[in-house]
C-alpha cells in the first residue's frame, strides 16, 4: 500500500527490505533442510557427518552452494532422496582438491595407496606468537 505521493527513493528502499526479507526467509528454510538432511544421513543413512570440526564449514557450504540453492525441497522424502543423490555426487563424482583432485571414492576403494597432496595455496602468513620473549 503505497501512495502515489511518497517518493521514489522511499518505496525502492521498501522493495529492498522486501526483498532481503524473502531472502533471509529462503536462507533459514535452506538451513532447516540441511539440517534435516543431516540428520537423516546420520540416522538413516548411517553417514557421520561431523559438523564442528575442521572443514566441516567447508563442507557444508559446498553443499548449501553447490546443492540446496537449486533445489526446492517440498517435504522428507524429497530430502532423502537428494540426500542419496548429494552423497553419491559428493564422494563418487566431484573430485576434491584437497586429494588430488581425487574423489573420496576412489581413495577410499583404492587396492593401493594413492599419494595426495593438497592443490591449493594458503595466501596468508601464519603469524608466529611468542608466548615469553627470554623462552623462545
Amino acid at each position: 500500500a503505497t501512495s502515489l505521493d511518497e517518493p521514489f527513493e522511499t518505496l525502492q528502499l521498501k522493495n529492498r527490505i522486501a526483498e532481503l526479507e524473502r531472502q533471509l526467509k529462503d536462507a533459514e528454510l535452506r538451513a532447516i533442510a540441511f539440517s534435516t538432511m543431516v540428520d537423516i544421513a546420520e540416522k538413516e543413512f548411517k553417514i557421520p557427518i561431523p559438523l564442528f570440526i575442521f572443514g566441516a564449514e567447508r563442507i557444508n557450504g559446498i553443499n548449501k552452494d553447490e546443492y540446496l540453492e537449486t533445489y526446492d525441497i517440498e517435504n522428507i522424502k524429497q530430502a532423502k532422496e537428494l540426500l542419496k543423490q548429494v552423497v553419491d555426487l559428493y564422494n563418487g563424482e566431484r573430485p576434491h582438491m584437497s586429494i588430488s583432485n581425487f574423489t573420496p571414492n576412489q581413495i577410499h576403494h583404492a587396492t593401493t595407496q594413492i599419494k595426495t597432496e593438497k592443490l591449493w595455496k594458503n595466501y596468508y602468513r601464519k603469524q608466529s606468537t611468542i608466548v615469553n620473549s627470554l623462552q623462545d
